[in-house]
């Protein structure tokens, strides 16, 4: 779903998404089984800087034991918290007038963070095409970046939870 002030950051996780329900017919064949996960805000040191509520903040600790039980199934994405998951698969369902009446709506509500987030995409777009491999190449340089120490408290916590 497209929401106000997101362009970069929905228009590359929407493409990866597609990217991955195309690899599942793909891979179905060779037994691979390609699966997506689409956590909610997780509490971490990156998520800690953002100036804008985030509803439903889970721990690193939770996310990590949904996202194994989600991977311990056949199902092809994984999306919790199923409060924050809802709204938007319902909103997907919305006639295209209807669905921008509530976006510009729910963006207007939310003032701090369309100002945070119009600074944040215009940095994101910046970065957009070749995200994956910045990232890569930041946590291959830089093992302090913030990026890294989310991910790592992330596979921490993921792995304990798997255990």
């Amino acid at each position: 779903v497209g929401l106000p002030l997101a362009t970069a950051y929905g228009a590359s996780k929407a493409a990866l998404i597609h990217m991955a329900s195309s690899l599942r017919f793909e891979s179905e064949k060779t037994g691979i089984l390609v699966q997506v996960i689409n956590p909610g805000f997780v509490k971490t040191p990156l998520t800690d800087a953002n100036k804008f509520s985030m509803p439903f903040l889970l721990s690193a600790e939770d996310a990590a034991a949904r996202i194994c039980r989600g991977l311990r199934g056949t199902r092809f994405e994984i999306a919790f918290p199923w409060q924050l998951v809802l709204p938007l698969k319902i909103a997907r369902l919305l006639p295209w007038r209807l669905f921008f009446a509530a976006a510009a709506r729910a963006a207007a509500d939310a003032a701090a963070f369309a100002a945070y987030a119009a600074a944040a995409n215009a940095a994101y777009a910046a970065e957009a095409a070749a995200y994956a491999a910045a990232y890569a190449a930041d946590a291959a340089a830089d093992p302090n970046t913030e990026w890294t120490h989310a991910l790592a408290l992330l596979d921490r916590a993921l792995a304990e939870a798997c255990e």
